[in-house]
C-alpha cells in the first residue's frame, strides 16, 4: 500500500526550522535542511558577456565577470557564516585540456570561483556550475 502527502509548507512541532527525516535502515535520522542544497548556478563563462543559463539558478541574485576563468556570485539569502560547503565543476568544451576547480576569497553574501586549465592558467567554461550546502543567516 502506498500514501501520498500533499503539502504547502512543512513546520517542525518543536522547532519550526527543525524537521528530521529517518535515514536508511531506521537507525539514523538527518535534518531535512540540513540536507538541502541552499544556492546553485549554471553560468555560461564563454559568452562575451557572463550569464546564467538558468535566470540565476537558485538563491543568486547577481554574476560578475572577474575576467578569464574569474566568476562571483551574489546570494540573494546569505549564508550563516562563511564555512559553508561548495562543489564546483565546468567544461572546457573541445579544446582537450582538463582543468581544476578552487574556491577563491568568499563570505556570506557571495561565492567566487576560479577555473584553470591544464597549464594552470585562468580558462572561461561553459558550462560551469556551483553548488552551496551549509546554513542559511
Amino acid at each position: 500500500m502506498s500514501s501520498t502527502l500533499k503539502v504547502n509548507t512543512l513546520t517542525g512541532v518543536s522547532t519550526a526550522g527543525s524537521i528530521l527525516v529517518t535515514g536508511e535502515g531506521n537507525s539514523t535520522t538527518t535534518s531535512l535542511q540540513q540536507g538541502l542544497i541552499k544556492a546553485w548556478n549554471r553560468l555560461d563563462g564563454d559568452a562575451s558577456t557572463l550569464t546564467s543559463n538558468d535566470s540565476f539558478g537558485f538563491n543568486v541574485s547577481a554574476l560578475v565577470d572577474g575576467g578569464e576563468g574569474r566568476y562571483a556570485s551574489t546570494f540573494t539569502s546569505v549564508m550563516a557564516n562563511a564555512h559553508y560547503a561548495i562543489s564546483v565543476t565546468g567544461d572546457l568544451g573541445s579544446s582537450g585540456r582538463w582543468f581544476g576547480i578552487i574556491k577563491g576569497t568568499s563570505n556570506t553574501t557571495k561565492i567566487n570561483t576560479v577555473i584553470y586549465d591544464h597549464n594552470a592558467g585562468f580558462a572561461d567554461s561553459d558550462p560551469t556550475m556551483m553548488l552551496v550546502a551549509g546554513d542559511l543567516a
